[in-house]
């Protein structure tokens, strides 16, 4: 209804205060508590009692959960991937976590191996299974799926049986989920690794610890399109790739890691990978200096901008509405390309301004007078004519394989 009545934050920017609270009722709220590093310490509901209380290492992991009277200790590797969870003050493995080395992915789950009775023996093995970014169903030994999940955009989960009828909790205490990260059953929130994701909200619950380098919405959750882009520590950013693995990557050691996640990430996001803005848009910029072999610089260079492409030549259409034929051969054809730095460097095609050819011209200064019907009609053929050629691909090709042999 618009109140802010169950909505607070402190001075820092964290959440205080935040709906919607137990089993997801709007009626109610949790009150974070925080620590001077800007950390989820408790989470407390609207009474006042304590449902969550969590402890870090130097880096930021999460190396205890107390909940329901229940310590849980987690082992972490180098890569922010958490290997063994145990219980109380037991020497045994509660919890064991194996991960798949998928260049780009950081949280690809294989299998979860699970003491059930308590007796020091991990006695359960489950496989999980992946759409792209999230995990989709547990599986046995056999192969047999066991449960299924689903996610709203904002990764609201559903829980199924294996016949996808719903079930309302998970029959395996299944918590990965959602961007291949863990879900606190306590509150529904995910756990990213610097920040929390509330997926009933869409948002984060403090702000961005890189700051504006993440974007302009501290609190916005992967530029809202969750669905094509995600997440890698609570740190989204668009800065280039080089920057960001040595400022936000919590191990520098691993850094061809991240760089390979960053570079698979930003193909989608359309964001610059070489911070060369140019005054255009950040889906005209490629950093072409991130990567190592030409043939990884080309392909990737044809995927980056055949989108940009299409929709630049969608919006001349637009464009010639405006202008005059005599505009066409340079304004319509300036357009499709956009800012003038471009792969192709001075080739004439799909690099800097192409040059109009010469009919375009002389149709245009023949017929813009006439008036804007006229030239909106000649426009548009132009467009359609100048596309059937094919300059686009031919200086898109030539473009890449011109920058990746120079960078």
């Amino acid at each position: 209804d618009g109140s802010s009545a169950l909505l607070s934050h402190d001075r820092a920017g964290n959440a205080t205060k935040t709906a919607p609270g137990m089993n997801g009722d709007w009626s109610k709220y949790y009150q974070p508590v925080w620590d001077g590093w800007n950390r989820l310490v408790e989470v407390k509901d609207e009474t006042g009692a304590s449902v969550q209380k969590n402890a870090y290492d130097g880096l930021s992991r999460r190396i205890t959960k107390e909940s329901g009277g229940t310590v849980t200790h987690t082992y972490w590797s180098d890569r922010w991937k958490p290997l063994e969870e145990r219980t109380g003050s037991s020497t045994t493995a509660a919890r064991s976590y194996l991960w798949g080395e998928r260049p780009g992915h950081r949280d690809e789950l294989i299998l979860r191996d699970r003491d059930t009775d308590g007796n020091g023996t991990l006695d359960e093995r489950r496989y999980a299974t992946m759409d792209y970014f999230n995990g989709t169903a547990v599986m046995n030994t056999s192969g047999t799926v066991l449960e299924r999940y689903a996610y709203s955009a904002f990764g609201i989960r559903r829980i199924m049986a294996a016949d996808f009828t719903r079930r309302s909790t998970s029959s395996y205490t299944w918590d990965f989920g959602f961007q291949g990260q863990f879900r606190d059953s306590e509150t529904g929130w995910y756990n990213y690794g610097y920040r929390f994701y509330v997926p009933l909200l869409g948002r984060w619950i403090n702000r961005d610890p890189i700051g504006v380098r993440g974007g302009v919405n501290l609190y916005g959750f992967t530029m809202n399109k969750s669905i094509n882009r995600n997440d890698r520590y609570g740190l989204w950013t668009c800065e280039p790739c080089a920057d960001q693995c040595n400022q936000c990557f919590p191990n520098p050691g691993d850094k061809e890691d991240c760089l390979a996640d960053c570079r698979n990430e930003k193909l989608s996001m359309n964001c610059s990978s070489d911070g060369d803005n140019d005054g255009g848009s950040e889906e005209w910029n490629f950093g072409f200096e991130d990567y190592s072999s030409w043939s990884d610089c080309y392909s990737e260079c044809i995927n980056h901008y055949r989108d940009p492409i299409a929709n630049a030549i969608g919006n001349l259409f637009v464009e010639s509405a405006n202008w005059g034929l005599s505009h066409v051969g340079n304004a319509g054809l300036n357009a499709a390309v956009g800012p003038t730095r471009r792969p192709g460097g001075n080739l004439g095609i799909g690099g800097t301004k192409p040059h109009a050819t010469s009919w375009q011209h002389k149709l245009g200064s023949r017929i813009g007078p006439w008036g804007s019907r006229v030239g909106r009609f000649a426009g548009r053929a132009a467009v359609v004519t100048t596309v059937a050629d094919g300059f686009w691909d031919i200086g898109l090709f030539i473009g890449c394989a011109y920058a990746c042999s120079e960078s």
